[in-house]
């Protein structure tokens, strides 16, 4: 039986042919971070207190912390394989979630997680099939409400909303759509979902999925664009995304779900590698990634404030 490994797109999309004109000027103030003695600093989330979520590498090593206050706090599962802990959302509580590697498991089979206070609770749906790739947590609210993505015995993969029981979930099953990962949700209950089209192993675009309407989702689009990627969703509604364009260079963008229209591009001053939005909180307040140096690589922590009222 083959592994399917779950999957979240978090920083690479094509590139595309864009044919909608320059955009207007983007009016969000940004600054950069990189983390001491790292390689690489990516924030993946943000909460309302401004607390956030980086992910630094070097030399094949990955890990993740919460940045909250002045405070730096290192997010490392103890039932994970080792440097196999992702992280990938923060609750105004400073709640964390994410998955990590099974030790002595298959590449790609997970356990989803939460960590609070230094608490670590695995998150397991009991349907879940272990061979088939098991259970990630990718987002979880302000307010903590849960989402993520279960593989079951067929290897379909399966999106989830909870409010903190693997056993009670809300489900999002749509028919012909096997492959969705769940990667934002708010406070609603309304999610961001990448779709893996029906292979499971081809990026299909990001779709916004309103709470209670059913099957019904709405594609993220960029005007122009032909492939973006969309993450976190705020109490607004509104949608951290990026693309690319026909150069390959990313573009960050804000999708308003309310009505649906699109923000200009927002891009990171010197940005020569790419801009990506990866979370953002009910201030508007944005984070992710920029790469002033597309020759090395190296990736920088990103935030975006927006202009004031």
């Amino acid at each position: 039986m083959t592994c399917v490994a779950l999957r979240r797109l978090a920083v690479g999309v094509a590139a595309t042919a864009l044919t909608a004109g320059a955009a207007a000027a983007q009016t969000y103030t940004f600054k950069t971070y990189k983390a001491p003695m790292m390689g690489s600093t990516i924030f993946e989330a943000v909460n309302n207190r401004g607390a956030k979520l980086s992910e630094v590498s070097r030399s094949g090593s990955t890990a993740c912390s919460l940045l909250s206050g002045g405070a730096t706090t290192v997010i490392s599962d103890p039932s994970a394989s080792s440097t196999s802990t992702i992280c990938l959302g923060v609750s105004n509580t400073g709640t964390v979630v994410g998955y990590y590697q099974v030790p002595g498991q298959a590449a790609g089979v997970s356990a989803g997680f939460s960590v609070s206070n230094g608490t670590y609770t695995d998150f397991i749906v009991p349907a879940a099939s272990p061979q088939m790739g098991g259970t990630q947590l990718n987002a979880v609210s302000v307010n903590g409400l849960l989402a993520g993505t279960y593989s079951d015995a067929q290897g379909f993969q399966h999106v989830f909303t909870s409010h903190g029981s693997p056993s009670k979930l809300g489900l999002l099953n749509i028919p012909g759509r096997n492959y969705l990962i769940a990667v934002g949700v708010n406070n609603a209950g309304d999610l961001v979902v990448q779709d893996f089209g029906s292979d499971g192993a081809t990026y299909s675009g990001s779709f916004y999925h309103a709470a209670g309407s059913g099957t019904a989702l709405v594609e993220i689009s960029y005007p122009g664009s032909t492939q973006n990627v969309c993450h976190a969703i705020n109490t607004s509604g509104e949608v951290a995304c990026h693309y690319a364009d026909s150069q390959g260079l990313q573009h960050g963008f804000i999708y308003y779900s309310a009505s649906n229209t699109y923000s200009a591009d927002l891009d990171a001053p010197a940005s020569t590698g790419g801009t990506l939005l990866l979370g953002i909180n009910d201030a508007g307040l944005v984070v992710g990634a920029t790469t002033p140096n597309p020759k090395t690589s190296i990736r920088l922590g990103l935030t975006g404030t927006p202009p004031a009222d």
